[in-house]
């Protein structure tokens, strides 16, 4: 029987050992929990604060920090957007302006787009120069080629053209000029948006 009680007191032994070993865990995972629920309530207020503070400063002036400095920058930039889009109407007025002061003088200088109605070897309209002043004539190898207008807008040439297409001259088209050169139309084109 002795055998027997000593069993039983190492099993009890054993049985204490693993009591206090889950005691042990028991007190770790509560202190684990505790630390867990003291962090994830700190990150809630925190949180809160941060976005009643964003929310505030939407409503008032931000309490410390650069905000208020922005924000007085903020209006002074949003002022002078309201005078330059105030000044862009008239601006551009002056830009048509001079662009139909230029497209009526003989300057070659920058990008111009001229309607060509024809292209004829042995035709020659120099006779009618007067009456025709906006009638160009440029001799390329052997052909005599005329252009009508000189726009500095690519869409306001493309108006005349299909204007002078519709009047029965078929195959006119738009020629492409910078400085006075032909040259190709999308070059032009490209050159026109850029300011060239």
């Amino acid at each position: 029987m002795e055998a027997t009680n000593e069993y039983t007191h190492q099993e009890f032994l054993a049985l204490e050992n693993q009591k206090i070993e889950l005691e042990s865990e028991k007190e770790s995972l509560e202190s684990r929990a505790r630390i867990f629920t003291i962090t994830t309530i700190v990150l809630a207020v925190l949180f809160l604060l941060s976005v009643a503070y964003v929310v505030l400063s939407e409503v008032k002036a931000p309490l410390f920090g650069k905000w208020p400095k922005i924000a007085s920058e903020n209006t002074v930039l949003k002022q002078q957007v309201e005078d330059l889009n105030a000044l862009k109407p008239t601006l551009d007025s002056v830009i048509a302006a001079n662009n139909i002061l230029v497209e009526q003088t003989d300057t070659q200088q920058g990008v111009f787009f001229e309607v060509q109605i024809g292209a004829f070897e042995h035709f020659n309209l120099d006779q009618y120069a007067q009456e025709l002043a906006r009638l160009k004539k440029e001799e390329v190898d052997v052909m005599d080629k005329y252009t009508l207008g000189k726009f500095r807008d690519f869409k306001m040439a493309k108006a005349f053209n299909e204007d002078i297409k519709k009047m029965g001259v078929v195959d006119a088209f738009i020629v492409g000029k910078v400085d006075g050169q032909r040259v190709d139309l999308q070059e032009a084109v490209d050159k026109s948006k850029k300011g060239f």
